[in-house]
């Protein structure tokens, strides 16, 4: 999926004007979002990329630009400046288009096209896909989908990851 390719997008959920940003600002200890780490995992990098997700990310809330200010900065010092996220529209609650992370703007976009249950974060180097794990998941179930999305070599599908076959085995 290429976000840079125009906008053949049934349709978006944002607001109309297009420069519209976002800067939230939370009471916490980084002044970025809440006081608590995002929960996520990644694969280690390999030489080549297996499998339908790089990792998962199981969010606290269905609002993407508040729960980005946790995890865009977790991941920059490892991929570089983040630049963009993709998104399903039925995922998350109304999203901006841009959301200002420690200071930079960073695009979003959601789209009906997009895999539910994932989001795409793009650097100018690297594009990551990552499960979302569903907000009211069972801590037991968020827990083994992500340790499964993170697991080398994981090929599973995300409908896979998310059942409850695979978090059971």
């Amino acid at each position: 999926m290429n976000f840079d390719t125009g906008r053949e997008i049934a349709r978006e959920r944002e607001p109309d004007v297009s420069s519209a940003t976002t800067s939230l600002n939370h009471h916490s200890t980084t002044g970025t979002g809440t006081s608590e780490p995002p929960r996520f995992e990644l694969k280690d990098p390999t030489p080549t990329p297996t499998g339908q997700v790089d990792g998962a990310w199981w969010p606290r809330s269905r609002h993407l630009a508040r729960e980005l200010l946790n995890l865009i900065p977790a991941l920059v010092g490892r991929f570089g400046p983040v630049e963009r996220v993709g998104y399903h529209l039925g995922d998350w609650d109304e999203t901006p288009r841009r959301v200002a992370v420690d200071g930079v703007a960073v695009s979003t976009g959601g789209y009906d096209h997009q895999r539910t249950c994932t989001v795409d974060i793009l650097t100018r180097k690297h594009r990551l896909t990552l499960l979302v794990v569903p907000v009211d998941e069972a801590p037991e179930h968020a827990r083994a989908a992500m340790a499964a999305a993170a697991r080398p070599g994981n090929a599973d599908t995300v409908a896979d990851l998310l059942s409850a076959t695979t978090l059971s085995s």
